[in-house]
């Protein structure tokens, strides 16, 4: 098998971070005479029963990488070679994985916005995927390096159905991803921060986190971020199970309506624009989809049709698209209500 390269390219589109990362297999280390180091490692891999001794070892070993860094394709693949050679027990893989998760997770915190070691630290977790990384991840949400960051917030999407079994962790985690979900300014890590959110059964914790950054992103969308990314297109889809719909009490439906009914304005009258970009376009009308799904489920009554125009005529049809989605929120010019604006959601007509 010929070696992928492992590469970061950051590139702007429409005022949103693009990150693309290389997710093809790493690169395996060229042969060589195995240094000294490598050699202590072949003599810890085998056994079961690793002690604080060999545990320090396995830790200088991956230091000595971070220290030697020459490339993220090559460290990729020399901490792969290590993970998956035949030899090891279960016992070394998990040593190995906590040793990384704590030099990765010392790092991350204080690295400078462009630092392939972090990313390239991130990546091996994520390709490990295992629970021991869960401090690292953490940490990888305070990085200045936003490719690290999006890792490491994939990485906890990932895993979030095992980290719900942890009660401990889910209380981490929560305030972590509250934290980074107000000060994230990239929308493709906060649309991986939304999913991460997604913890199978904790609606009751997750809840007043999404509604806190629903708050910021509809402030930030009132003001001058006229341009709409999608980021709620992956919050939407926690919203859409019918699992959490019904642990939902009245006051936390009466909330998410009135969040998602001032985002459906917005999206709705920024639809209604000429000459939106087709990759816009695309976002506003998944998020109008979702949108209206999520308050015909949760209201349980009809407001507009916006779905219906939309399969109809997509962009062509935006002006009517505007008009469905006034049928839900009211139309601010013409002060007439809409199905929202009546008891017992009360949302202000126009959902400003």
């Amino acid at each position: 098998m010929g070696v992928r390269q492992y590469n970061f390219v950051t590139t702007m589109a429409t005022g949103v971070l693009v990150v693309l990362i290389g997710t093809g297999p790493a690169a395996p280390a060229c042969a060589q005479e195995p240094s000294p180091e490598d050699q202590v490692i072949d003599s810890i891999r085998q056994r079961a029963d690793i002690g604080a001794s060999d545990q320090r070892r396995i830790g200088r070993w991956v230091q000595m990488q971070v220290d030697e860094f020459a490339g993220a394709a090559a460290f990729r693949g020399k901490f792969g070679d290590q993970y998956n050679h035949d030899g090891n027990s279960d016992v070394f893989k998990r040593y190995l994985t906590v040793k990384t998760t704590e030099i990765a997770a010392q790092l991350f915190p204080n690295a400078a916005a462009d630092d392939p070691v972090v990313r390239a630290l991130a990546q091996v977790l994520i390709d490990w995927n295992r629970l021991e990384a869960f401090d690292a991840l953490v940490a990888g949400l305070t990085t200045a390096d936003a490719p690290a960051r999006l890792l490491c917030a994939r990485g906890l999407a990932v895993q979030r159905r095992f980290i719900a079994n942890d009660d401990a962790r889910v209380a981490q985690m929560i305030q972590a991803l509250n934290d980074a979900g107000l000060a994230e300014t990239q929308p493709v890590i906060l649309r991986r921060i939304y999913e991460a959110l997604a913890l199978p059964g904790k609606t009751a914790e997750v809840f007043d986190v999404y509604l806190r950054i629903f708050d910021k992103r509809l402030a930030a969308r009132r003001g001058t971020a006229v341009i709409a990314d999608g980021a709620e297109v992956f919050a939407y889809a926690y919203f859409l199970d019918t699992t959490v719909q019904r642990s939902l009490d009245a006051d936390q439906k009466n909330r998410l309506v009135l969040a998602v009914a001032a985002f459906l304005r917005l999206d709705a009258q920024r639809y209604d624009s000429p000459n939106v970009p087709f990759g816009e376009r695309d976002w506003l009308e998944r998020s109008l989809d979702a949108g209206e799904r999520i308050l015909e489920a949760v209201v349980g009554s009809s407001g507009g049709r916006i779905r219906d125009k939309l399969s109809e005529g997509g962009y062509s049809s935006r002006a009517e698209v505007r008009k469905e989605a006034y049928r839900w929120v009211g139309d601010p010019l013409a002060k007439a209500p809409g199905s929202l604006n009546q008891a017992p959601w009360n949302v202000p007509i126009g959902a400003p």
